[in-house]
């Protein structure tokens, strides 16, 4: 509305005679934009379609919509809960997996430091033998020191082989008891 009054005192253009504006301009000044209110309501096809979109769009009734939103809600709730409950049960183990984790690299560090040593008695066990040290990289050491191993393989072998001999031996011991 310019200076209280309606901004055309009758239609200027096509769209100004359309149902559309004419309720624009009616919810906007009310009586004074000389439109018939009566002509403003839905006609019966308009209202069949709108019934008829809103059943499509929206089947369920109100009070399933909120009975639908509420068990969401409250399945969304069940889940959050037992979520913060596993962490709860996860936190109590923590210490627990701390010192296993600990524990394991503890473990593994002193395999890696056994083997260096073993390592390390076997290289010195070969320059013993050489009498002088000698470069790693030599032939002769590479030789003797695949020696030392393969000897130190067929012992341990021979060691386990006879552990195992005594065992069933024992256990036939037991059994003919």
């Amino acid at each position: 509305m310019l200076h209280g009054r309606l901004p055309y005192s009758e239609a200027k253009a096509d769209f100004h005679n359309t149902l559309l504006y004419k309720r624009k301009m009616f919810g906007r000044y009310g009586m004074k934009s000389n439109v018939n209110p009566g002509t403003l309501w839905p006609t019966q096809h308009e209202i069949g379609e709108t019934i008829e979109y809103e059943q499509v769009a929206y089947p369920k009734s109100i009070q399933e919509t909120v009975q639908m939103l509420l068990k969401d809600k409250e399945k969304e709730q069940n889940q959050i809960n037992a979520r913060q409950l596993k962490i709860a049960q996860n936190l109590k183990n923590l210490e627990q997996w701390k010192k296993d984790v600990t524990n394991r690299a503890a473990k593994k560090l002193a395999e890696v430091v056994a083997a260096k040593a073993k390592k390390d008695a076997l290289i010195e066990e070969v320059r013993r033998h050489f009498g002088y040290k000698i470069n790693p990289k030599d032939e002769r050491f590479k030789e003797l020191l695949m020696q030392k191993e393969k000897d130190q393989k067929k012992k341990l072998k021979e060691e386990r082989a006879k552990a195992k001999q005594e065992k069933l031996l024992a256990s036939m011991m037991k059994s003919e008891s």
